[in-house]
């Protein structure tokens, strides 16, 4: 019974380790070495299938990638055709120098190019910017996006 709780403590472990970095591996080995060790109330036997230890590398690996995170931005462009891109580029240039610490990121889905402003973690914050910009860019609007994390101060 107690290794049926400790294998079923193991998936679970393994599946709950959300947003971890490269010592992970570390930990894990640490944990199953520190349970494996010998001790004067008992041995702990742990008999796991391989697979849960690559799964749990390869979990590692996709949250070591996504250097991302979910959050909001502003779109002020969206448009297709043959001056798109040239469009698309003179309202990036515009709206750099009017708003020069707000990031603008020019994004190509074909056919379209789309010219998407700011980095926000909720979007009240993107609201207070899109009530602002919607005099000069009135087809704006708020979409969900990854966005970059915050820099530093």
């Amino acid at each position: 019974m107690r290794v049926f709780l400790l294998i079923i403590f193991m998936v679970t472990y393994s599946f709950t380790s959300f947003s971890q970095r490269a010592n992970d591996t570390l930990q894990y080995n640490s944990f199953i070495k520190s349970l494996t060790t010998k001790r004067s109330t008992g041995n702990v036997r742990i008999i796991q299938d391989s697979s849960i230890y690559r799964l749990l590398e390869k979990h590692i690996a996709i949250n070591q990638a996504d250097i991302n995170l979910s959050g909001w931005r502003i779109q002020i462009y969206n448009s297709s055709g043959k001056e798109a891109h040239d469009e698309a580029n003179e309202i990036r240039n515009k709206f750099m120098n009017t708003y020069f610490d707000i990031k603008v990121y020019l994004i190509y889905q074909p056919p379209f190019f789309k010219i998407r402003v700011g980095d926000f973690r909720n979007k009240q914050e993107a609201f207070a910017l899109y009530k602002t910009l919607l005099a000069v860019y009135p087809l704006s609007y708020l979409v969900q996006d990854k966005i970059n994390f915050p820099s530093l101060p």
